[in-house]
């Protein structure tokens, strides 16, 4: 090893000993851990409150410095110097592996001596009271000052000198002077407007400054005022003074809660305003209040941003106001989302509008690239998609309907699909699927396709499919099973005369007290083996055969309700020519039944007759 260090050993005088030793690392170019220091002198000097020089401390000082009041004098100044002598690292009587935990303020310290760490027969409390005040000087931590707890606790530590590894790890204080309280600002946070600022960061804009459209839930905390609240002064470790500043008082709420619907909750530390109910947010008047239902003149991107109220909240909206005949103005923008549980937008629905509620009333139209997502739903004229268990559509022009129950007054094109679908005048070019029933109440034009499919909702297809696929998945599994029984078979069959004969080998042998031969009791396990995989794969057969026996059983269900189901037409007659599909989802058999222009019939449906099934016309 190279520098001046490896020839001898170096002292220094310092006020720091952690700049020494950094500034010694720098210039003799060693590894930190290979550098060891004694500590020959160390000279304290105090300025006592309101003098103007320093002394050298004293035991009355030490006595003076256990008076808080003392300690916390503003004026009270403690410094040291100190004769280090740096010399190359040597092996100590104890291996401590040990982290450093300081607070925010520097003001205590605890050494954490790790499980693993070992202490020799024979290591004195003033050899680990040496070692652990080098660790205070490297960190700019005065010594032999207010350390009664470090040699306490190295005294106790030095009864561990066993030579055995700790079990546990152990704290020690290196130091504990004063930790101040830290001063607490006054601050008003706007819960509510954060919240809402997070529901638009897809959008990248803080509509959080305009204050508006803010939902919360009953108990949700709106606002919350931090009281100020002066903090208390301390030292550091380093025996610096630590002032604590005024707390500020410039953030108190200048409204007011509507007692309604707003709880105004205050203690100690913090006022806070508190929802009663579900709705949005307003502040208007110096009044903060919940209301659950609003009304705007139109979503956008320019004046609110999307909405998200949640369907759970009991909150209403209407854009573009109440009873507006208005129905062409686009009151959704394109893009926009507007979440709650009611929704009424007197107006329409742009290019990309997502709509999503528990109730969605829309007066005027939807674009074709637009979404309604809702239990119940009414549309005045729909061209996108509608989404629901009740839905209800003045004219379908090219839209989608998705429901249990579908209602449509006029259908001009589009798709329309659920368990019942009722159509009051039909004039062509629709695609209507239904599970249970399509009633049309008129048919004026044709070109249509009316398919009865029982598995026509989403879960009932993803059961049919799931039920397809396993079956598919056991049948590939018996055949594999069956072709490896065939080879089994053969082994068998092969084998069972040179089987016979080494069994009559192996009895013979043991009983004359003999060892059987080892190639005879090889083959004889392997012919046993093959014997019982017969008889196990034969039986794993079977189950699997009921099993798809139970799933083709369970799936007729969806196949025999074909016979539950029907097309209606109460005006009877059929204009021009229309397509109606009675599907059997299961089986994947299809029933086409192509209805003529002028036709009379009342009814199509499902029935057995004794050559199979087929469709009857009911005039």
């Amino acid at each position: 090893m190279e520098g001046k260090l490896y020839e001898g050993a170096i002292n220094v005088r310092t006020s720091s000993v952690a700049t020494s030793f950094s500034d010694l690392i720098s210039r003799e170019k060693v590894v930190p851990a290979s550098v060891d220091f004694d500590i020959s002198k160390v000279e304290t000097f105090i300025k006592e409150p309101n003098t103007d020089n320093y002394e050298p401390f004293s035991k009355l000082h030490v006595e003076k410095l256990k008076n808080s009041a003392y300690i916390l004098e503003p004026t009270l100044q403690i410094m040291q110097d100190y004769e280090i002598r740096f010399k190359p690292l040597v092996q100590y009587p104890f291996k401590l592996i040990v982290s450093l935990a300081v607070d925010k303020f520097r003001s205590g310290a605890e050494a954490i001596v790790k499980a693993g760490s070992i202490i020799k027969p024979g290591c004195t409390a003033a050899a680990l009271y040496a070692f652990f005040n080098k660790i205070k000087l490297k960190n700019n931590m005065l010594i032999y000052i207010l350390d009664d707890e470090l040699r306490r606790s190295v005294a106790e530590l030095a009864k561990q000198a066993t030579g055995e590894p700790f079990k546990d790890d152990l704290t020690i204080v290196l130091a504990r002077w004063v930790k101040p309280v830290e001063t607490v600002h006054d601050k008003l946070i706007l819960h509510y407007r954060e919240k809402f600022k997070v529901n638009q960061e897809a959008l990248q804009i803080n509509y959080a400054d305009r204050g508006f459209l803010s939902s919360v839930n009953a108990g949700e905390l709106m606002v919350e005022y931090i009281l100020p609240q002066a903090g208390t002064n301390g030292r550091d470790f380093m025996g610096k003074f630590l002032q604590m500043p005024e707390p500020n008082a410039t953030h108190a709420p200048d409204f007011s809660a509507d007692r309604k619907t707003v709880d105004d909750v205050s203690d100690t530390t913090s006022r806070r305003f508190i929802a009663k109910t579900d709705g949005f947010v307003r502040l208007e008047n110096k009044i903060l209040s919940i209301s659950n239902e609003i009304e705007i003149g139109e979503v956008s991107l320019k004046n609110t941003g999307n909405i998200r109220a949640g369907i759970e909240n009991n909150v209403k909206i209407v854009i573009g106001g109440k009873g507006k005949e208005d129905t062409a103005t686009e009151v959704i923008a394109p893009d926009m989302v507007v979440e709650a549980k009611e929704i009424i937008a007197n107006g329409s629905v742009a290019s990309g509008g997502l709509v999503i509620g528990k109730k969605v009333t829309i007066t005027g139209s939807t674009h074709k690239k637009s979404e309604l997502i809702a239990k119940e739903i009414e549309v005045n004229v729909l061209r996108g998609t509608a989404k629901g268990d009740s839905i209800g559509v003045k004219t379908l022009e090219g839209g989608t309907i998705v429901s249990i129950n579908a209602h449509v007054e006029l259908a001009v094109g589009g798709e329309v699909s659920g368990e019942t679908v009722t159509i009051n005048n039909l004039r062509g070019k629709c695609l209507i699927t239904a599970s249970k029933s399509i009633i049309l109440k008129a048919v004026a034009r044709g070109d249509n396709k009316l398919i009865i499919d029982t598995a026509a909702n989403t879960d009932d297809a993803l059961i049919v499919e799931k039920a397809r696929e396993e079956l598919a998945k056991n049948t590939q599994d018996i055949s594999d099973r069956r072709k490896a029984l065939a080879e089994t078979s053969s082994y068998i069959s092969k084998n069972k005369g040179a089987f016979k004969q080494v069994e009559s080998a192996i009895k013979e042998a043991r009983s004359s007290g003999q060892t059987p031969s080892a190639s005879y009791v090889r083959l004889a396990r392997e012919y046993l083996v093959a014997e019982k995989r017969l008889i196990v794969e034969n039986a794993e057969i079977e189950k699997i055969q009921a099993l798809n026996a139970a799933i083709e059983l369970d799936m007729q269900r969806f196949d025999e309700a074909i016979f539950n189901t029907s097309v209606v037409n109460e005006d009877k007659i059929w204009n021009g020519h229309n397509e109606v599909i009675f599907r059997m989802p299961f089986r994947g058999k299809e029933f086409v039944q192509l209805v003529r222009d002028g036709m009379r019939v009342s009814r199509l449906e499902m029935i057995k007759t004794k050559d199979g099934e087929e469709v009857r016309l009911v005039p």
